[in-house]
């Protein structure tokens, strides 16, 4: 059984490559791991916060992080 996580928008912002430290460089390969069986999930608040980002840069890696941890949209209640 999966389980889900929904993480607050600044810790996704420490997980991409760029900004990686130890710490978050062992939880991203935590999520990338399957055996764990942990799925990230995100919202439009997560959607709203990186497009306020002002360099395009910055808004593609992190579209890409959540590509590549598999990450899944949930829509609010």
């Amino acid at each position: 059984m999966k389980k889900f996580i929904y993480l607050d928008q600044n810790t996704l912002s420490d997980l991409r490559e760029r900004k990686r430290n130890a710490l978050f460089k062992l939880i991203y390969d935590c999520l990338k791991t399957e055996s764990w069986k942990i799925r990230i999930v995100y919202s439009n608040a997560h959607l709203d916060e990186i497009r306020q980002i002002p360099r395009e840069e910055y808004i593609r890696e992190h579209i890409d992080l959540l590509r590549d941890i598999n990450a899944i949209y949930i829509l609010p209640l």
